[in-house]
């Protein structure tokens, strides 16, 4: 398999009070990876998500309507690292949050929501 750093997924339809698991495949030589930045913009809906080494779980809390995502995920290379231990030590630091994740807003271009 070779190395992928950067990947986008979307959720596609996720029904009411369900979830969507979507692999992410970011790896290094083989190795699942953990992103360290996740992007994630609501499409339709609400949306949580979560992340571990192989997939994205896009989550829609809503009981009455459906709901998807897409999502940018960034691992960073070994030589971006240097928030710790030098990673030339030999040693793969890693982020003391992992992921960050940052959830858009609002979806297309229609602007926060404002208060009535």
């Amino acid at each position: 398999m070779a190395s992928q750093l950067v990947n986008t997924v979307e959720s596609g339809p996720i029904d009411v009070s369900s979830s969507a698991v979507v692999p992410h495949l970011l790896n290094i030589r083989g190795t699942a990876l953990t992103p360290d930045l996740v992007l994630v913009s609501v499409l339709s809906g609400a949306v949580d998500v979560t992340v571990d080494d192989e997939a994205i779980t896009f989550t829609n809390p809503s009981p009455e309507e459906a709901a998807s995502a897409s999502a940018f995920l960034i691992s960073l290379h070994t030589f971006q690292r240097v928030f710790g231990n030098s990673p030339l030590a030999g040693q793969f630091t890693s982020l003391p949050i992992k992921p960050y994740v940052l959830v858009a807003c609002c979806a297309g271009s229609e602007g926060p929501p404002t208060e009535t």
